[in-house]
């Protein structure tokens, strides 16, 4: 029974507010319209040439006019009590230009007149220009809403245009079309929530999927123990990159790296401590590559990375030998200070080697002839003698 009432209460509450939010709606429907329908290109200047301060406006034949026309407007719309112009000058003072209501009329405000007691959300929309809707405020003139409609100037000013409309029977209005809906949803609780259930599982079973094809998405390009890019991935930007190479005409290098007397570690401590001792070193090298580099592990204790913006084969050296410095300083794993060295085959790109397979050949390649000439060492690829 309490479930029930309070589904009820959330129900009604939703639909007042979804009615509520219906009726602004169409109040600001009708304002734009009356926006659109004023005969703006003969009022710009009008409007231009009374920016002043309080009072400095005079109601020339010309702004009578266009009182009367918005006062017709403003006929048109049910419950209008009255549409008018508003302007802000440089002391930030937002004054009336066009009132629609007669001089007769308790309503009529002098143009000119500053607008003293504007609200918050009046004043806002001077700021961002966007339209809104205020109240229901009562004053002394009754119970009133109001849409405010902002028009940019050619000198990007801002004149505001707002309709009032007379809203004493818009919290009621709003109650008596909640018996109906308040009336289904005891009527219909249980079948409310059946789906309201079944909406969670299938919502539920949405975000499962989506979370397993997120997972699935990141284990297809991250290595999974230390985090960096995979094989795959790193295939696929040395792709994009070797394309972008030979479209600019600019050359980059990829370097190939294998821990020297890894198995070592493994065999004498165990594969966590190897495990832990290759995600030290990945952070080591992603923190001595520059930001637009790659670094990526391929497999076990080899390694990729790629640099774009290598011209001379020196920037490549100093990168290269900025890597093993990074090595240089010992790596504690389960108390064990371990010393770790790399070997690295470097290629930069050229002509010759205009592929994904010959480029990671090539420095696969120098990176064994490193390996063979000692630990701790780089080498550069060297094409064949013809």
């Amino acid at each position: 029974m309490l479930l029930g009432v309070l589904v009820g209460v959330v129900s009604i509450a939703l639909f007042v507010h979804n009615k509520n939010e219906e009726m602004r709606q169409t109040l600001l429907s009708q304002a734009r319209s009356i926006d659109l329908a004023l005969d703006w290109s003969s009022m710009y200047d009008n409007i231009l040439n009374n920016q002043g301060a309080e009072s400095s406006i005079v109601e020339t034949p010309e702004l009578a006019m266009h009182r009367e026309r918005i006062d017709k407007i403003c006929s048109v719309y049910a419950n209008c009590r009255a549409v008018y112009l508003m302007h802000q000058n440089a002391q930030k003072q937002i004054y009336f230009l066009i009132d629609s209501s007669p001089k007769s009329s308790e309503l009529y405000i002098v143009p000119g007149t500053v607008y003293s007691e504007a609200s918050p959300v009046t004043r806002e929309v001077f700021v961002t220009r966007q339209i809104a809707t205020d109240g229901p405020v009562a004053d002394r003139w009754g119970v009133w809403v109001s849409a405010l409609v902002p028009h940019v100037l050619p000198d990007q000013s801002v004149v505001v245009v707002g309709i009032d409309i007379e809203a004493s029977q818009w919290n009621k209005t709003l109650w008596k079309s909640a018996i109906i809906p308040l009336l289904a949803t005891l009527t219909f609780l249980g079948l409310m929530l059946f789906y309201t259930k079944l909406w969670r599982i299938k919502n539920r079973q949405n975000e499962e999927l989506e979370q397993s094809h997120h997972e699935l998405l990141k284990l297809s390009h991250e290595d999974s123990l230390t985090g960096l890019p995979n094989r795959r991935l790193f295939e696929d930007r040395l792709t994009q990159q070797i394309a972008s190479a030979l479209r600019n005409k600019t050359k980059f290098a990829i370097f190939y790296l294998d821990l020297d007397k890894f198995k070592e570690v493994n065999d004498t401590l165990g594969h966590d401590a190897g495990d832990l001792l290759l995600c030290i070193v990945a952070d080591r090298f992603v923190n001595a590559l520059r930001a637009e580099d790659t670094v990526a592990r391929l497999s076990g204790d080899e390694f990729a990375m790629l640099l774009p913006k290598i011209d001379q084969q020196a920037e490549a050296e100093a990168i290269a030998q900025k890597v093993i410095d990074a090595l240089a300083r010992p790596i504690t794993v389960q108390g064990h200070a371990l010393s770790v060295t790399v070997s690295i085959g470097i290629a930069i790109f050229s002509e010759t080697r205009p592929t994904t397979h010959e480029l990671t050949r090539s420095a696969d390649e120098a990176m064994y002839s490193a390996k063979k000439a000692g630990a701790g060492r780089y080498y550069f690829f060297k094409e064949p003698q013809a």
